[in-house]
């Protein structure tokens, strides 16, 4: 008789359906589906993709008579490359010492329009010396690299899948042995990288030849960078508030007590009206003062302080742009000051693009005469739109005016210029700007606070270094130190308001210095001569001087 063959335990059975399940999970994860190309470059029809150092853009080109055409605005919102769409349609792109242009009205095969959409030709990208372009069929795709700091570059060692993500995913395309690959991050065993036809994902780390990995910095063409003027460092900048030509005179008293300064920017110019026209102050005998105390003059550009047109419409015109450069040109050929200081702080978003064509102008301008071009920049957090980084590939320095933390309109009492803020307003401004093309802007100003007590609403008032001295007695404000921001601070109370304070003075003023040496920036900048006590220019002259 046979014997009863032992049945498998049950709980043996569930253990074995669980691994088998998972192993054939896993291996799904592991090998996915492959996307189509057009799945993955997101496109149908007639359109055409964007690739741009390996990431594909939402918006779309589109291919007509087998010519793949970019929106026009997508040439400046995503590639930072130069174009600008002049007044009369034609398309240009300033260079330091040339200005291309593409006619529309005599080379129209360059422009489509399409849904109230401009297009452009990928024929002007191609002769663009900053870019790297390629097109390409089945699906139509224009693959642009741009020179991207980090990348590097290596061969592929074997057969392998380009995968959605590190460690598994779907299969984007397949790499075989000898392609290229350019990569800027590791993950843990695998490199995130793409491929000069335009597919982006992650590779095996052991099947890419990293150990002669090469630089592949795309090097732009001479002719198409702006090369830097490099100023006397560390610049120890003052700005002069000069709103009428009297104010000029005030020049030599402020000098006497200075230390430690090398550059002074005097508020000379500013727009008159909506064409350009300027309205200046500039003074022979201010430049021969300066000359004789060995300090260099940038006089500023500024929409702040005079009625005046809305000034993205200003720039928006291309004559008001020319016309204010050709100013600023003649003035620094009759006064001879050696920079200029861009101070155009109601530019709205709308406006960032015809700034940056502004910037282009006179920068280009103003080298052929070796002046150093500064532009002042509230923190990114106010005025991300700004495009710090594309201002960094045109000017000499950008400055972070790193004060109006609190102001006449804020809903609560606080300090101009807390050091968090301050350090805020440096690091994101480094992670677009080299640090060695930023100068740090610092108040010789705060404000005094003061609350009515039972009624709703705040009032404060701009104070220099010596009336923030007598608020502060007049109130009976008992001061401490507040290593959390940085400076002297304290409040005061009477039968009917409440007094606070956030004094600038010697201590605060090192704090923010400090920061200077700490980001290894370029110097410094306050805001404004007059308002500061002599003895910060000890503590300016330690920091700074040379």
């Amino acid at each position: 008789m046979k014997k009863k063959q032992a049945a498998m335990p049950r709980f043996v059975i569930i253990v074995v359906i669980i691994v088998l399940g998972a192993a054939f999970f896993l291996s799904r994860i592991s090998s996915g589906r492959t996307l189509s190309p057009r799945e993955y470059f997101g496109v149908s029809g007639q359109e055409a993709a964007i690739v741009v150092d390996g990431n594909v853009l939402e918006k779309k080109g589109i291919v007509s008579e087998g010519t793949i055409y970019i929106p026009y605005d997508t040439l400046w919102r995503e590639l930072d490359a130069g174009y600008y769409l002049k007044n009369d349609g034609s398309l240009c792109m300033v260079l330091p010492e040339e200005t291309l242009t593409w006619s529309r009205q005599q080379q129209p095969e360059l422009f489509l329009e399409q849904e109230d959409t401009l297009y452009i030709s990928a024929a002007v990208l191609e002769e663009n010396g900053r870019l790297a372009v390629s097109q390409y069929a089945d699906p139509a795709r224009l693959v642009v690299r741009t020179p991207v700091q980090d990348v590097k570059s290596a061969l592929v060692t074997k057969d392998t899948p380009l995968r959605t993500k590190a460690g598994g995913g779907n299969k984007v395309t397949g790499l075989v042995k000898d392609d290229t690959v350019y990569w800027i991050e590791q993950p843990s065993g695998w490199l995130k990288a793409y491929t000069p036809s335009g597919y982006s994902g992650y590779v095996q780390q052991e099947n890419v030849d990293t150990a002669n990995a090469a630089d592949a910095y795309l090097e732009p063409e001479e002719r198409f960078v702006f090369r830097n003027i490099d100023a006397e460092l560390p610049v120890s900048m003052v700005w002069h508030y000069v709103d009428m030509p009297e104010n000029n005179a005030y020049l030599s008293a402020y000098l006497e007590e200075t230390r430690g300064l090398n550059v002074i920017s005097p508020t000379w110019f500013f727009a008159a009206d909506g064409d350009g026209n300027l309205t200046s102050f500039a003074d022979t005998a201010y430049m021969d003062t300066a000359r004789k105390e060995g300090i260099a003059v940038w006089p500023s550009l500024t929409d702040t302080f005079a009625e005046s047109a809305e000034t993205g419409e200003v720039l928006a015109d291309d004559a008001a742009r020319q016309r204010i450069t050709e100013q600023l040109m003649a003035a620094a050929d009759a006064f001879g000051f050696e920079g200029i200081n861009v101070d155009l702080e109601m530019v709205k978003a709308a406006g960032a693009h015809d700034f940056l064509q502004f910037l282009r102008e006179l920068t280009a301008a103003a080298h052929t005469r070796g002046l150093i071009v500064s532009v002042d920049n509230f923190v990114p957090a106010y005025t991300g739109y700004y495009n710090r980084k594309a201002q960094a590939e045109i000017v000499d320095y950008l400055v972070v005016m790193a004060y109006d933390e609190h102001t006449a309109s804020s809903d609560a009492a606080g300090s101009v210029a807390s050091l968090p803020f301050v350090r805020q307003g440096i690091e994101a401004t480094l992670a677009e700007v080299p640090a060695s093309r930023v100068i740090l802007g610092v108040p010789f100003y705060t404000r005094g606070w003061t609350e009515e007590m039972g009624k709703p609403g705040l009032k404060s008032a701009a104070l220099t270094m010596e009336t923030a001295e007598a608020f502060v007695q007049e109130h009976g404000i008992t001061l401490y130190f507040d290593e959390a921001v940085g400076q002297y601070t304290g409040t005061g109370e009477d039968s009917s308001c409440r007094y606070s304070i956030w004094m600038e003075e010697e201590t605060s003023m090192g704090r923010r210095l400090d920061l200077v040496s700490e980001y290894g920036l370029a110097g410094a900048a306050a805001w404004r001569i007059g308002f500061e006590s002599n003895n910060i220019w000890t503590t300016w002259e330690q920091y700074l001087g040379q």
